[in-house]
């Protein structure tokens, strides 16, 4: 028997992705996001579900993808990591469906910075391509860090890397 897995999908930048649905508590819509005074770039701020609050994560800049403006018609995929919960705006939310592992593609070569780290796998269905992420790794704020990789003209240029 093959080894399947289920996954959730989503769309960011007109390109659908997905994150394996164990990890997925709920989808929400039109939450009011509170921006947190020196956090990571790609740290939108934090949100209140119920009384919960966990940070909201910019998806698009975590991957390194054109950015958009946020509003309340941006989806959260509200992921739980170890105990807790993380939302991962999205652009839209497509359907939940069944890959089979076999049938998973090295990601494209083409990508950029944390993504070719994020991004573990693509598959081809009906829709197009599905990029897979990794779930982990990407809501782990802690795992990123900034390096100086060069100066000029007294400037220093960062680069992000993942430990």
């Amino acid at each position: 028997m093959k080894a399947e897995r289920k996954y959730c999908t989503f769309k960011l930048a007109g390109n659908w992705y997905g994150l394996e649905v164990h990890y997925v508590q709920t989808v929400i819509q039109g939450y009011e996001i509170t921006q947190v005074p020196l956090a990571a770039p790609d740290v939108a701020g934090m949100i209140n579900l119920c009384g919960d609050i966990m940070m909201a994560i910019n998806l698009r800049k975590r991957l390194g993808l054109p950015l958009s403006d946020y509003s309340k018609k941006n989806f959260h995929l509200v992921v739980q990591v170890d105990g807790v919960c993380t939302s991962l705006i999205v652009d839209s939310v497509g359907d939940v469906v069944t890959l089979v592992d076999a049938n998973a593609l090295t990601p494209p070569e083409s990508l950029n910075g944390l993504a070719q780290q994020l991004i573990i796998g693509s598959y081809h269905s009906d829709n197009g391509t599905i990029l897979t992420i990794d779930t982990e790794k990407t809501v782990n704020v802690s795992c990123y860090k900034m390096q100086i990789v060069e100066e000029k003209n007294g400037e220093q240029s960062l680069k992000e890397s993942l430990n």
